[in-house]
């Protein structure tokens, strides 16, 4: 029973303020009949306008008014912080008002009915004895500026920001009066037009915030102030390029390598405006999802709006006490009632902020072009040689990563989703920030139309690899390219490469190393063994001499992305999949079923615990075809891992005596008296692979002594030790090599 009579105790909690809002709204009209009208008040009407008139004098007729008012806001909503506010500060200036009038009053000697009436007159007289006229005055001045300030509840400086707008508004209509007046003579009356002053519009804000005014509900606490609220919206940039300097490419920092040089950004395409949402649409969005929340009985207010290429993401602050989870199964519904193209996703709650973000989908679509990512001086400045752009994210803001940090990345999506442009992009970039000597490339091309596009550049360590057994091959390689930089480092006492190269003269660098594969799932069907088996050993080890792996997959299987290739690759790249088991393969999260494919992909750096959403950047295949040509022009490939390489890895058996080189190596080692890696490799033009391999060989014959640092071996052999290695040859033959290969020496340094 008591349960029951509790459940009719709450069943309208607004009652009260209903009723008490309805009497006050006609006892309003009844006391401005009472105070005005001399007949048809009746007997009450008399006595009731003589004690309003005696205790308020004029004031007293603002009591009508003020029970429409306080009568509405009852009947609109209980009483909230403004509401409440708003009347402090009304009866701190009605106050005011009737206590300037009382000392008008009592100085002048009119009857107090026609000034402040009796409440007034107390106020006057009580100033008077104490402060006297002129403080008085000023104190009721202070307390009416006070009560209006409290009831208006705007700031001081939005209040002089709106005065000084009006006056600037009417200075304006005056001048324009005049200019009119003085030109009057003319026949067609018009003014010259402004010209822009040069230089006027060369930069613009990053992110700018314009003014969304949504008007809020009937109910809640917010509901019942019926006002607007302002919401910032971040709006993303396009960058003003500066004229490009297409004939040395400046744009890009100096390569103190020789002629070389970096692509200049001309030979990419102009960045294009993005198309901006109506502020009536978004303040119509806003609307829907505060109504959808209220309905669903969640209370939450929309607190900024960040505009992106894609999706338009609204930050919404929830009310204490409703649960985050509770809103992110409203996914679909909110989708329903926006009318979205695509599926709405939700991030709660966003990183760093007490917001949720739901993520609607643009109508109208941005293109992030490859050249407004790379053109800002973020990726200008950068030291890193493997910072790549990725794209802008949901606020506009470009991103990039770099692959020395992550250190491996693993792309998947479905087909036509955007990865084969991602890893375009990627290349692109490292076109455009290293050298063929700072950066070396292996691209692996199953699919054979999308990698082939970079064939022939110089940053290429061998051609750009087409079938799937010669893969496996070029990764074994790759493994033993990585012990052998592991053994110089090991000899030098260096930690990772870029403490060896430090160490080392300049022109002896070891390069970074970069390996992409366009479609690991057609290696994975073909060669999986080896292939796990290798990638396994390069994603574990690669890191510190400077190789790095990019993966990319459209079929993200557990057959294809298996654990042991997760495990060691923990920067991940999800662009659309169609099934949530998929996203979870690729990133251990749900979230990339409800991307809308074109390059919107979601990002998960291994030192994140969610991913970011972004954009990625597009590049066509005219601005690839553009930076391949400028590339091969210059330079002609010097591949590091050729046939030879690759049959070497396909065997156990070190083999460095019996390359067809060794015995023209050995010969030009001892003309020269001395024995490095880097110069065998200069002289013969071959890989640093075999080059290595073949100093090896000598090591381990006794013709040239261990490693000293970074000095050049020993030689151990005299020249009458060839004839015992490789038969006898006469002096003047030998004669003739010796100077050759010195010709040749003197004519590289």
């Amino acid at each position: 029973m008591s349960t029951t009579r509790r459940r009719r105790k709450s069943r309208n909690p607004n009652q009260a303020f209903d009723v008490a809002g309805i009497v006050l709204l006609f006892m309003g009209p009844v006391l401005l009949i009472c105070l005005t009208a001399s007949h048809g008040s009746g007997s009450i009407g008399a006595p009731v306008r003589e004690a309003l008139l005696s205790l308020f004098g004029d004031g007293a007729f603002v009591f009508p008014l003020l029970c429409i008012v306080v009568g509405g806001f009852f009947i609109l909503g209980p009483i909230t912080v403004w509401s409440r506010n708003a009347g402090i500060g009304a009866l701190l200036v009605f106050l005011s008002v009737i206590g300037w009038k009382g000392i008008t009053g009592i100085l002048t000697g009119t009857p107090v009915e026609t000034n402040g009436g009796i409440v007034g007159t107390l106020i006057a007289q009580g100033l008077l004895n104490t402060t006297g006229e002129i403080i008085g005055k000023i104190l009721l001045a202070l307390v009416f500026v006070l009560g209006a300030y409290i009831a208006v509840d705007l700031p001081i400086v939005r209040v002089l920001g709106l005065i000084r707008d009006a006056c600037s508004a009417s200075a304006e209509a005056a001048r324009e009066r005049v200019a009119s007046a003085g030109n009057g003579r003319e026949k067609n009356g018009k003014k010259p037009k402004a010209v822009d002053k040069p230089g006027e519009d060369l930069e613009k804000p990053k992110r700018k915030l314009l003014p969304v005014f949504v008007r809020k509900g009937e109910r809640g606490e917010e509901s019942a102030e019926s006002k607007e609220r302002k919401i910032p919206v971040t709006v993303g940039h396009i960058a003003k390029t500066q004229p490009a300097d297409t004939e040395n490419g400046q744009e890009m920092p100096d390569v103190p390598e020789g002629e070389y040089r970096l692509p200049p950004l001309s030979l990419l395409n102009e960045p294009q405006p993005p198309p901006l949402r109506a502020e009536d649409e978004l303040k119509e969005s806003v609307e829907i999802l505060e109504r959808t929340l209220e309905e669903f009985g969640m209370d939450g207010d929309v607190v900024e709006i960040a505009h992106g290429p894609t999706v338009t993401r609204y930050e919404i602050r929830l009310a204490p006490g409703i649960k985050v989870s509770k809103i992110v199964s409203l996914a679909d519904n909110l989708a329903m009632s926006l009318e979205a193209i695509s599926a709405v996703r939700v991030e709660a709650p966003i990183p760093g902020k007490s917001a949720i973000g739901v993520e609607v989908p643009n109508k109208n679509r941005a293109i992030v072009g490859l050249r407004e990512v790379i053109d800002t001086d973020e990726f200008r400045n950068a030291e890193s040689k493997l910072l790549f752009a990725l794209g802008k994210d949901v606020s506009g803001e470009a991103k990039y990563a770099d692959l020395t940090k992550m250190p491996h990345l693993l792309i998947g999506g479905t087909t036509n989703s955007g990865k084969s442009v991602c890893l375009a992009s990627l290349i692109m970039s490292l076109l455009y920030r290293a050298t063929p000597e700072e950066l070396k490339m292996v691209l692996i091309d199953p699919k054979r139309v999308e990698l082939s596009l970079f064939d022939g550049i110089p940053h290429l360590a061998c051609p750009v690899v087409r079938d799937a057994k010669q893969a496996a091959g070029i990764l074994r390689a790759v493994a033993r390219e990585m012990d052998n930089r592991y053994e110089l480092l090991y000899r030098a006492g260096s930690r990772n490469i870029q403490e060896y190269n430090k160490s080392l003269p300049d022109g002896e660098k070891l390069p970074y190393l970069v390996i992409v594969c366009d479609e690991l799932a057609e290696l994975m069907m073909k060669t999986a063994a080896e292939v796990e088996e290798s990638i396994s050993r390069l994603a574990q080890l690669a890191r510190a001499v400077g190789i790095h792996l990019v993966l990319a997959t459209q079929r993200p299987s557990v057959n294809v992305v298996t654990g042991l290739i997760k495990a060691n690759i923990s920067s991940r790249i999800a662009f659309a999949v169609s099934a949530q088991v998929d996203s979870r393969t690729i990133l251990d999260l749900n979230g990339a079923e409800k991307l809308i494919g074109q390059g919107d992909m979601l990002f998960l750096p291994m030192d994140r615990q969610k991913p970011i959403r972004v954009q990625g950047c597009y590049v066509s295949e005219k601005e690839v075809h553009n930076v391949v040509e400028f590339l091969k022009a210059q330079r002609k490939p010097m591949y590091t891992i050729d046939a030879y390489d690759i049959a070497a890895a396909s065997s156990e058996d070190d083999g460095g005596c019996q390359d067809e080189l060794y015995e023209q190596a050995v010969r030009m080692v001892v003309a020269n008296g001395s024995a490095s890696t880097s110069m065998i490799q200069r002289k013969f033009r071959i890989g640093y692979t075999r080059a290595a391999r073949l100093v090896d060989a000598m090591e381990a014959q006794g013709i040239v002594g261990p490693l000293d640092g970074a000095k050049p071996r020993e030689v151990l052999i005299s020249r009458s030790d060839l004839d015992r290695l490789f038969g006898g040859r006469s002096g003047m033959q030998y004669e003739e090599d010796e100077e050759e290969y010195s010709d040749g020496e003197n004519e590289e340094e």
